[in-house]
């Protein structure tokens, strides 16, 4: 039988690992074309991140039993600090660069990525008690 810390790290903590993964691993390429849509890149910055405050919020509500208030602050902060670390990264990298338009874009997605995350977890609370 698996032990409930290993679901638990299975369940909360692989998808947000993972993802996080996938950003970092997609900033340290050099110039990335974007798919082809005429969209701005603030527009990728802010629905990758809205996924990874979602995953952040789920984490620290769920499984590290945090208040609702509390889970907001310390997922914005991570977000925030994510973010920046993402844009730093880039800077390092020939052909990217750091903009702080995209963090605030970052950070758009993050406050959205918590209220979707929250609407859909209350639907789903009041669908199954």
């Amino acid at each position: 039988m698996i032990k409930a810390g290993f679901r638990l790290f299975i369940r909360y903590w692989l998808p947000l690992l993972g993802y996080a993964t996938v950003i970092l691993f997609l900033s340290s390429r050099p110039a990335l074309g974007l798919p082809p849509l005429d969209l701005s890149d603030k527009f990728y910055h802010f629905v990758e991140y809205t996924l990874l405050s979602a995953l952040f919020f789920r984490l620290f509500f769920r499984d590290l039993d945090y208040t609702g208030i509390q889970s907001i602050v310390f997922t914005v902060i991570a977000t925030a600090l994510f973010a920046a670390g993402d844009e730093l990264l880039q800077s390092t990298i020939p052909g990217r660069q750091a903009d702080p338009w995209d963090w605030l874009a970052d950070m758009g997605g993050c406050l959205t990525g918590i209220l979707l995350y929250a609407i859909a977890r209350f639907a789903w609370d009041r669908r199954n008690p």
